[in-house]
């Protein structure tokens, strides 16, 4: 039985469809006609503790709790299959598993889910074991899980892990404990509206000692901490599906801090990483192996 675990990743974990429309998103009172159908994993930790899996990371993946509904069923199979060790995710009768319905068609997306019902309103999360973050070597840390996330955070601050975690609001406790802070564009717009990355990054700077990484999309990458500060370029793909770039990016600088990369290497490694995954679809689903990485850096050399 494995005792250790190269990453312990902890939070959001949802069972997710993907259902691919033959025509654009219907009307109110009009009809779509459906075409495919994907099961799949939602919720930032298990969508990171996915990539990682095929990067060949041994993953213990813990957050919400699960039902013993069928989502639960589906979500559980669907990591089990790829390597995950689910056996912290605890499963109760009495909880409902948090689901997700995405519609896609050729221009646009849209969710719907259960989140703010199944989990933010009830708290339906576990605390975490202290044994599986002390027997870990990275940390990837959701901070949505209010003090059962910061609690993660401090076990592995004790026992000297690092934490890479996502969107985590500057001046809050997660943030101090963290070593690399990835902040997205699309929570900067929601919850600091009007504030200019630049201004926003000084601020993050100012407040926090880890590595402060804003990402913009198909945008430059804003990166650095108290000693400086520089840009990298995202590489430049044709589109097939964005979803889950954000925890794939995310996935990528876990395994850079496992394989001791400098940040510049991590960074070049997550936005391919990223960019890869929205040239497929479902692109979390089929995200590259380790040599598909690598072949993807030798088609740009050529």
């Amino acid at each position: 039985m494995t005792t250790s675990w190269d990453v312990y990743a902890f939070g959001m974990i949802a069972a997710s469809t993907l259902y691919v429309l033959k025509g654009n998103f219907p009307k109110a009172d009009t009809y779509a006609e459906l075409g495919e159908e994907f099961a799949m994993t939602g919720g930032e930790a298990a969508n990171s503790s996915v990539v990682l899996a095929k990067l060949g990371v041994d993953v213990k993946l813990q957050g919400n709790i699960l039902g013993l509904d069928a989502g639960g069923t589906q979500v559980a199979a669907f990591l089990e299959k790829r390597g995950i060790d689910i056996s912290a995710i605890q499963r109760r009768e009495d909880v409902r598993t948090v689901r997700e319905m995405v519609f896609s068609d050729p221009e646009t997306r849209t969710n719907f889910g259960t989140y703010c019902e199944l989990l933010f309103e009830t708290k339906t999360w576990a605390m975490p074991d202290e044994s599986d973050v002390a027997n870990c070597r990275v940390v990837s840390l959701d901070p949505f899980f209010d003090e059962a996330s910061v609690e993660v955070a401090r076990l592995a601050k004790k026992h000297g892990k690092p934490v890479v975690t996502v969107d985590p609001p500057y001046g809050e406790e997660i943030a101090d404990l963290s070593d690399y802070l990835v902040i997205a564009g699309e929570f900067r717009n929601h919850r600091y509206p009007g504030r200019t990355v630049e201004e926003l990054f000084q601020t993050y700077v100012a407040n926090h000692d880890g590595m402060i990484i804003m990402t913009a999309g198909k945008g430059e990458i804003l990166y650095g901490n108290k000693h400086g500060s520089a840009r990298f370029p995202a590489f430049s793909v044709e589109t097939k599906d964005t979803t889950g770039a954000g925890d794939s990016f995310r996935a990528g600088i876990v395994y850079g801090v496992l394989q001791g990369w400098s940040i510049e290497e991590t960074l070049r490694f997550s936005s391919a990483l990223a960019a890869i995954v929205c040239t497929r679809f479902p692109g979390v689903l089929d995200s590259p192996t380790l040599e598909e990485v690598q072949e993807f850096f030798n088609d740009i050399v050529e």
